[in-house]
């Protein structure tokens, strides 16, 4: 068992070591990328300016930084409240069907303190209801998908001894997940009048439940429209998710059960064999009577 306890502590040392180098590499990487050469401070400070001067002429008054600066705010106070959407019945449906499945846009979210107050409950009760029925759903997926692999071996390939399940479930689970990004993707770019990769991103970043929220699928504010294709749509994404995330759970379960079992055997070998063959002249060495 010791072997086996090492062989732990190994695996969960390195794994961690790999996150980590995976996240340093990650950040170089995006920096690398998204870094503009000019602070976005100095990139504000610059357009405010610009704009200041331009009123300055046109008015032909002499604006002060002061005056402006709070004349911008409440410029931006009231862009932010414009794009801020009302709160109607579908609004607050796709609030709380974002907050509960752990997309959480961001975009709209309770303001005031009794509404901060319930969500708390309100997500305490349903975050459990949700990963039960996408874990069941998840389950049921991947069930039908080992049913309907078995049953395209027995009759189309006449096959009567099925190996490697659950690496081909995960497989058929991978595929379903990406056609699925795909075409939400392309429903979303031409919905929302983006580029392809834009609409790529949008779908990942929501069916993945990362839920940046700069880019997402709206629906009028007074229309069921969201209830009646987008929640469903995105739904049978996150099933799909789960299923995955259950076929991934039960390989990694067969290759701790195999590693385990591979030990033991070893650990049960050493016991049993016997001393080796240097031991056993040591052993004769010594219980050899001096002759007489």
């Amino acid at each position: 068992m010791s072997t086996w306890k090492a062989i732990l502590k190994f695996k969960c040392f390195h794994r961690l070591s790999a996150l980590i180098i995976y996240l340093l590499i990650g950040a170089a990487i995006f920096q690398k990328i998204e870094k503009t050469d000019e602070p976005n401070k100095d990139v504000a400070q610059r357009i405010f300016k610009a704009t200041q001067n331009k009123l300055s002429l046109r008015l032909g008054v002499n604006i002060s930084d002061e005056v402006f600066m709070m004349a911008a705010e409440d410029i931006a106070k009231a862009a932010v409240i414009r794009n801020k959407p009302d709160w109607t019945y579908w609004r607050a449906f796709d609030f709380v069907f974002i907050a509960i499945s752990t997309i959480g846009y961001g975009d709209i979210v309770p303001e005031t303190t009794l509404g901060r107050g319930v969500l708390i409950i309100y997500a305490l009760i349903g975050l459990p209801i949700v990963m039960v029925t996408m874990n069941g759903t998840g389950k049921l997926l991947s069930n039908i998908n080992m049913r309907t692999i078995i049953a395209i071996e027995k009759r189309l390939l006449k096959k009567e001894e099925h190996v490697y399940l659950n690496i081909k479930c995960y497989t058929f689970s991978l595929v379903s997940f990406v056609t699925s990004i795909l075409i939400t993707g392309a429903v979303f770019a031409h919905t929302h009048e983006v580029s392809y990769i834009t609409g790529l991103y949008a779908s990942f970043v929501t069916l993945t439940t990362i839920g940046f929220g700069d880019f997402r699928f709206r629906a009028p504010s007074d229309s069921s429209a969201f209830a009646v294709t987008e929640v469903p749509l995105t739904l049978l994404s996150l099933t799909i998710v789960s299923c995955i995330f259950n076929t991934s759970v039960e390989l990694a379960g067969q290759m701790h059960n195999q590693i385990k079992a591979g030990c033991d055997a070893q650990h049960n070998r050493e016991e049993d064999t016997p001393a080796t063959r240097n031991e056993l002249t040591l052993e004769d060495v010594i219980s050899v009577k001096p002759a007489t």
